[in-house]
């Protein structure tokens, strides 16, 4: 087995909080699956990891039984990175329909900097005839309130740091030498920016904070991309991936192409690139499905932009999706293979539930994007199954008007 170096680790830290995305339960169910899993798992990838805070299992709904995690998060821990004290943060991507829908909350936004120094009371959402995109800076509301939960929910019983919130744990470190590195993959790694920012601005103790996002969508705006890159800014370590505070991706994952709805001001990150990223001619019913999702993203007022990025080619099919089933699969291919392929790493040990007890289509449902996609089809259902169930007016509206796009004569 070849040595793998740190971010190639850090990779496989962040797989790993993924390990339970495809098993169904309640939230004890899940919450004990990964820790078995982690407590297997963490001696197999390479550096002398160890858990040292959770794994954190929550689901809104705790006692539901035919859904997955709705978010899952653990800390790991390394004393000799090059001879520094590390401290992973490792964020799970979107497992399940609600998670999709906070995923999907790009149509409100919250004023960061109100929101950091009011911690830790929840994000307030800022109502679209207040927001001034060009001088204030705004993070989605779902991830603001998911990175509130991060923070602020404690360890459970039986998981290491019980009853310790991530917040308690970064306080009550002795030494301030350490340094932090907050990671994700899709969701996770919006998520994993988000707390990274945040945490630099709690004066937290670690002397570094570190941000390491892959294959991500945009958490916020042209200014809070750019306040990322001053606090967090670029740090170079080597070639391909070695490259601290910047989002690692796929020029041919679509997740990395939200959420942006300008392409001028963001020409090669944007929902436009989205219908004809495999190929032209671009299906019709995608080219729907992206019409809807800047419709959602547009009602914030606010133009969402791509964090600092470093972006690897993908490798195009040998002929473009010739229908949406085939545009769903490579999309969901993209978004994790070439990845590996990248960081030239594996899963360490196989995922529990990895022949799923979720469906294909329950998987797609998850994604971010990919579940936007997803859920069109040629005749839309007549109720409302597609409307969030904790949907608001705004949301709702949103999809009332993708409805319409959908079913809406073609002009040509």
């Amino acid at each position: 087995m070849s040595t793998l170096d740190v971010f190639q680790q850090v990779f496989q830290l962040s797989l790993v909080a993924n390990a339970v995305r495809q098993c169904k339960g309640t939230q004890q169910t899940l919450q004990n699956a990964m820790q078995e899993y982690l407590s297997e798992t963490i001696t197999e990838i390479q550096g002398a990891w160890k858990v040292v805070w959770g794994p954190v299992v929550w689901k809104h709904d705790p006692e539901d039984t035919e859904t997955g995690p709705d978010e899952t998060w653990y800390i790991a821990r390394n004393q000799a990175v090059n001879g520094q004290d590390t401290y992973v943060i490792c964020v799970a991507g979107t497992a399940t329909d609600y998670s999709m829908e906070q995923n999907n909350q790009v149509q409100r936004v919250v004023d960061f900097n109100d929101w950091v120094q009011n911690l830790p009371h929840q994000p307030i959402v800022t109502p679209p005839r207040q927001v001034n995109d060009t001088t204030n800076t705004y993070v989605a509301w779902g991830t603001a309130r998911d990175t509130h939960r991060l923070l602020f929910y404690p360890a459970p019983e039986g998981a290491e740091g019980s009853g310790l919130t991530l917040r308690d744990f970064v306080e009550n470190l002795h030494s301030s030498q350490c340094t932090f590195i907050s990671t994700g993959l899709s969701r996770g790694g919006a998520l994993s920016a988000t707390l990274a920012l945040t945490l630099f601005y709690l004066n937290a103790p670690p002397e570094k904070i570190l941000a390491y996002p892959i294959a991500a969508p945009s958490p916020g705006n042209r200014n809070f991309a750019e306040l990322f890159a001053l606090k967090l800014p670029k740090l170079v370590e080597g070639e391909d991936y070695r490259v601290w505070n910047t989002l690692i991706f796929n020029e041919l994952d679509i997740v990395s192409q939200a959420w942006c709805t300008d392409k001028t001001v963001s020409p090669n990150q944007n929902l436009d690139n989205i219908p004809g990223i495999y190929g032209l001619p671009a299906l019709p019913l995608v080219v729907l499905a992206v019409a809807g999702m800047k419709v959602r993203a547009n009602l914030s007022n606010s133009v969402y932009y791509p964090l600092q990025g470093t972006s690897f080619p993908g490798e195009l099919p040998d002929q473009p999706p010739e229908n949406l089933e085939d545009f769903k699969s490579i999309a969901a291919d993209q978004h994790l293979n070439p990845y590996l392929k990248f960081f030239n790493v594996e899963v360490p040990v196989p995922f529990p539930c990895q022949d799923g007890t979720m469906t294909k289509k329950e998987v797609y449902l998850t994604e971010p994007v990919l579940s936007s996609i997803a859920m069109v089809t040629v005749g839309m259902p007549d109720d409302d199954t597609d409307i969030p169930r904790n949907g608001n007016k705004e949301e709702k509206k949103a999809l009332e008007l993708w409805r319409q796009l959908i079913t809406r004569p073609s002009s040509d």
